[in-house]
Order: structure tokens, then C-alpha cells, then sequence
């Protein structure tokens, strides 16, 4: 029997989603992926143990560049979800996915032990990819960072 989520954790919830804004969620998840933490779980939980439902599946498992768009019509303050394995590749996985979404504005997820400095990872790949932003924000969501790219331009 599933337990439901504690009044705790349904606060906790709204105030991790407000946090994030933009057409564009991706959130960056290694392996093992059960149990799910963060922003992950608070995903799974809008949307109904979905992504949860996947992996017990096999259809995901969360490998390095391994990606799964999630519809959320309705249910997030974003119109897509996308969860990614981390790995060697990330910056060209995240670059490809916003390329290929056409992401105006993006929400990303890190684990907090990732990189300490996000900005300069984003910064890395701007010229040879053709990628920029207007404004770059970054959070705390506790045990993960989230990072926010504003008015996305591809050439």
C-alpha cells in the first residue's frame, strides 16, 4: 500500500517547484536511481509515480547521457521534463536537448557534490556550440543546486 505524502513533504514540495521556472526542466540523476531524492521524487510524486513506474519497468535506467522526456501538462509550473543520466558527456547532452526542445528558458538540476562552480561549466561550451543566455541564476535546493538559463538563443 502506497503511504501517503506527509503534509511535511507537500510543503517541502511547493517550495522546491517554485523555485524552478522556464519552458524546460531537466533534472540530472546518476545510478542507482530507487530511491528517488529531490527534485526527482518531487517529479515522480506530481506526476503520479510515473517515472518511478519506468524504472521498476526497466524502461529507464538512468545510464550516463541516457534521456526521458516526461509530459507534465498541467501538474508542473514547466511543460516538460526531462530526466538524464550524468556522465562524461552532460554538457553536450544538455546542450543537445535544449538545442533539440528549442528551450527558451530552462531549469537544470544538479546533484550538489557535481561541480562547484556551475556558471563556468555553463560558460565552457558557449562559443563552440553556439549557445547563449541572457542571465544565469543559480539555487540551493538543499542536497541539490538548480541553475536557470534566461532567454536562450541558438544560432
Amino acid at each position: 500500500m502506497l503511504k501517503s505524502p506527509s503534509q511535511g513533504f507537500f510543503n517541502a514540495c511547493q517550495q522546491q517547484l517554485e523555485k524552478v521556472s522556464g519552458d524546460t526542466l531537466i533534472i540530472m540523476v546518476s545510478m542507482p536511481l530507487l530511491p528517488l531524492k529531490g527534485m526527482a521524487e518531487i517529479i515522480d510524486w506530481r506526476l503520479n509515480s510515473l517515472l518511478s513506474r519506468l524504472i521498476v519497468e526497466e524502461k529507464y535506467e538512468g545510464a550516463q547521457g541516457e534521456s526521458l522526456l516526461l509530459p507534465c501538462k498541467d501538474k508542473l509550473p514547466v511543460e516538460r521534463v526531462v530526466i538524464l543520466g550524468l556522465g562524461r558527456t552532460t554538457k553536450t547532452d544538455i546542450v543537445k536537448i535544449l538545442k533539440g526542445l528549442k528551450s527558451k528558458e530552462c531549469s537544470i538540476v544538479f546533484p550538489k557534490n557535481f561541480k562547484k562552480d556551475l556558471r563556468t561549466f555553463f560558460f565552457d561550451d558557449v562559443q563552440s556550440n553556439s549557445f547563449n543566455w541572457n542571465k544565469i541564476e543559480e539555487k540551493s535546493l538543499g542536497d541539490e543546486n538548480l541553475i536557470t538559463l534566461n532567454k536562450i538563443h541558438y544560432s
